[in-house]
Order: C-alpha cells, then sequence, then structure tokens
C-alpha cells in the first residue's frame, strides 16, 4: 500500500508514475525514491520524536540522514526538471492545453522553486498518510460486512464493468463512499489531531462558537 500510494501521489505531484509497483518498468530513480521515503520515516522518528543530542552534536547518523534527505531532494527535482521539458514540448505539439492542467503543471507556471518544494512535501506528507487512511478504511470494513456490501453496491452503480471509467462525474455519486471515509478517519485517524473551522457562528450546548475560529 505504501508503494502504491507513492505511486498515486508521484503521479499528481510529480506528473510521472515511479513505476515501482512493476519490476519490470520501475525505473532506477523510482526503485531509489521508495527506498529513500521509507528511511526519511524512520529518521525522522528517531531524530524529530525520539531523544536525540543532534541539536548540540552532529551525530554520525544525524549526517547520514541529512544525506538521504539531499539524495531524496535531488532526485525529486530531476523528477521536476523531466516533467517540465515533457510540459513544454506537450504545450509545442498541442498548443494551449490550460484546461487539462495537472497540479505539478500549474506549479511550474509560478516558479520551478516553489514546484520543486511543492512536490516533496506533497511527497512526504502524503505517501504514509495515505497508504494508514485506505489500510483503516478496509480494516473498518472487513469488520463491518454489512457496510462492506452496502458500498460494493453503490460504486457497482458508477463502475458495473472491470472497465468502467472512473471520473469526476462519478464521484458527486458517492455519498456512502465518502461517508466510510469520514467515519474511518475518525475512529482511525492519521493525524494526531484535526483542526477545524466553522462557516458559521454556531451555539453548542449553550455555549457560542464563532465562525474562523479553528479548534481541534
Amino acid at each position: 500500500l505504501n508503494e502504491w500510494a507513492l505511486e498515486s501521489i508521484g503521479l499528481i505531484s510529480l506528473d510521472s508514475r515511479p513505476g515501482i509497483l512493476n519490476d519490470q518498468s520501475a525505473s532506477e530513480q523510482g526503485k531509489k525514491l521508495n527506498v529513500i521515503i521509507k528511511e526519511i520515516f524512520n529518521l525522522s522518528y528517531k531524530y524529530d520524536i525520539l531523544p536525540s543530542i543532534w541539536r548540540w552534536y552532529k551525530t554520525p547518523g544525524f549526517k547520514k540522514a541529512m544525506k538521504v534527505y539531499e539524495e531524496g531532494a535531488i532526485i525529486i527535482l530531476n523528477y521536476v526538471h523531466r516533467a517540465r521539458k515533457t510540459l513544454k514540448d506537450r504545450t509545442k505539439s498541442t498548443g494551449d492545453n490550460s484546461d487539462h492542467e495537472g497540479v505539478l503543471e500549474q506549479l511550474l507556471k509560478i516558479d520551478e522553486g516553489v514546484a520543486t518544494v511543492m512536490a516533496a512535501d506533497m511527497i512526504g506528507a502524503g505517501v504514509d498518510t495515505t497508504s494508514s487512511a485506505v489500510t483503516a478504511v478496509w480494516y473498518n470494513l472487513a469488520r463491518n460486512l454489512d457496510k462492506q456490501e452496502k458500498l460494493r453496491a453503490e460504486i457497482l452503480k458508477i463502475l458495473p464493468n472491470k472497465d468502467s471509467k472512473l471520473d469526476v462525474k462519478s464521484l458527486d455519486s458517492i455519498p456512502y463512499m465518502r461517508a466510510v471515509i469520514k467515519e474511518s478517519l475518525r475512529m482511525i485517524p492519521v493525524t494526531t489531531g484535526n483542526l477545524r473551522a466553522l462557516k458559521q457562528d454556531i451555539v453548542l450546548q449553550g455555549y457560542v462558537i464563532p465562525k474562523e475560529v479553528i479548534f481541534n
């Protein structure tokens, strides 16, 4: 699931699939990025969560962590450079493509540095959280087979065949899917807390809660 998440987030953030789900088509960069992402999670826990003296003394382990981060940044930058060239060639051959611009293409129009940082952030923040969220959904559905069947029936309405296409319009027809995901995230959140802000003032059990005030 982590590799599937990296493949999916990579397509969104880098406009390219690393190819790690297929050993035959996986690029060396894709394989390396997959390894580095896993290392970064372990190193982040070791040096950001666990007690460490690296803030006062740069330990060999900390230096290794910085090297891993740098290698990851270089790979992502290479993907961005390649995507920029591909998008440029595509624009020349097809003309204006503004109606079908991806996330990376829109960011590259702003600034290549911004695009690189955002791509790195999306990969760093999106891979583990996405795979964890899907795992939680599957786990909860496996424990509630009646809900699983209800969700399956809803999905079969918009995807009746194996080759049925999923589009934006189809996503408007799966309210139960959204409910399942939200309830699963409520029961097994992927982060330590959620920040929310109301769109309008409300009164909750005698307390006035104003809009746009962020609370946990």
